[in-house]
């Protein structure tokens, strides 16, 4: 990821960078050159969102599969897309 910059990213990248084996991984996270991939999934009452990022040299990115790019991002940036994930009211304490 020359430069940590915004980065045109292939259609079918989220699922080599999360795949079972280990020579598509390896060749995916080459590809983006990355160190590591890894996913957050969010799931409740039928639904869920994934949130797949990698890391490497150029600092973490994340996949937006809507536009195809791979996006630079912060720790405080993600921790503002997980809170966004999760349905409404499922912080507040149970009752």
């Amino acid at each position: 990821m020359t430069g940590g910059g915004r980065r045109p990213a292939p259609d079918d990248l989220a699922a080599r960078l999360l795949a079972d084996d280990d020579e598509v991984r390896r060749a995916a996270l080459g590809e983006v050159g990355a160190a590591v991939a890894w996913r957050v999934r969010v799931g409740w009452a039928g639904e869920r969102r994934d949130l797949v990022a990698v890391d490497g040299a150029d600092g973490t990115h994340v996949l937006d599969d809507e536009s195809g790019a791979l996006l630079p991002t912060t720790a405080t940036t993600l921790y503002r897309v997980f809170s966004t994930v999760l349905p409404p009211g499922a912080l507040e304490p149970d009752e």
